[in-house]
Formats: C-alpha cells, structure tokens, sequence
C-alpha cells in the first residue's frame, strides 16, 4: 500500500468511527435524558396524585396509582442507574473530541504532505494517535463497567488482550 493509499486509509478510518460514535453518542444522551424526563413526570404525577382532595372512592384509586408510579420509577432509576447512559454520553463525547482533533490534523496534513521517510513516519504517528485515542476510550469504558475486577487485571496487554483472557 503507497502511502497516498495509506493516508486516504487513515481518513476513511477516522470519518467512519466518527460517524458511528456520533450516533452512538445521540442514542445515549437521547436515553440520558428519556429516563430523567420519565422519573421527574413520575415524581411529579405521585405528587398531584397524593395531594389532591377528591371523595374517599377516587382517593384509594390515586393512592394505588401513584403506589404503581412510585414502583415504576424506581425500576427505571435501576435501570438508569445500570446502564449509566449520561456516563456513556459523556465517554463518546470525549472520544469523539479525540477523534475530530486527529481527522483535523490528518486533513490540513494531507494539504501538502511530506515526501519520502517523513511521510511515512508522520502517517504513522497518526495511526499510533488514533489506536491510542481508541485505547484511552477502552481503558475508561472498562474502568466504568468494572465491579469487583481490579482494574489492574483489566488492563490490555500489547496482544489486545485483558489478563484475565490470559489467564483463560
């Protein structure tokens, strides 16, 4: 592969992770956002429900309602809680904040690129960029998800694998 072929290489590699954690980014925040939305409603319905005065028959009613909304939020603050949508918004935004600094570099390299040895040294420090922005993204989405593992076990080795898989 020429080196021309190995920077357009590059460029295709960064807009395409950029385009699927962009999306991916958008799904998380849009959750993020879904599961507050529903437990401020929930909250605010449990509320209304409990403090309006209406005859004895409508009150039991409302209670158990706002009983069945009161379960209903916690189950979705469990479940926010599990899959932590704002923390993965936040991780892809800084991923993708790594990823838009190396594409705009590539870019205005890519103007007027070097010739010979430079060329080739200088594509790939930018390969060696990009496999490190992916490995600091994977470091903290492992250090996020991590319960009872040591985090030292978690670390990835120059083969791409944890020590656990070692271990394996």
């Amino acid at each position: 592969m020429d080196a021309d072929e190995q920077l357009k290489f590059i460029e295709n590699e960064l807009n395409k992770l950029i385009e699927r954690h962009n999306r991916l980014r958008n799904g998380d925040k849009k959750r993020a956002r879904g599961y507050k939305l529903i437990t401020v409603c929930f909250a605010a319905a449990i509320t209304i429900l409990l403090g309006v005065r209406v005859d004895a028959t409508l009150t039991e009613i409302f209670r158990d309602v706002a009983l069945v909304l009161g379960v209903m939020t916690t189950v979705v603050n469990a479940m926010d809680a599990f899959y932590d949508y704002r923390s993965l918004w936040m991780r892809r935004t800084r991923l993708l904040a790594g990823l838009y600094s190396l594409r705009r570099e590539v870019q205005f390299y890519a103007l007027q690129p070097e010739k010979g040895e430079i060329h080739m040294r200088k594509l790939d420090e930018f390969l060696k960029r990009l496999d490190q922005i992916l490995e600091d993204d994977l470091q903290y989405w492992m250090k996020l998800r991590s319960s009872s593992e040591p985090q030292r076990r978690l670390k990835l080795n120059k083969q791409g694998k944890t020590d656990m898989e070692n271990e394996l």
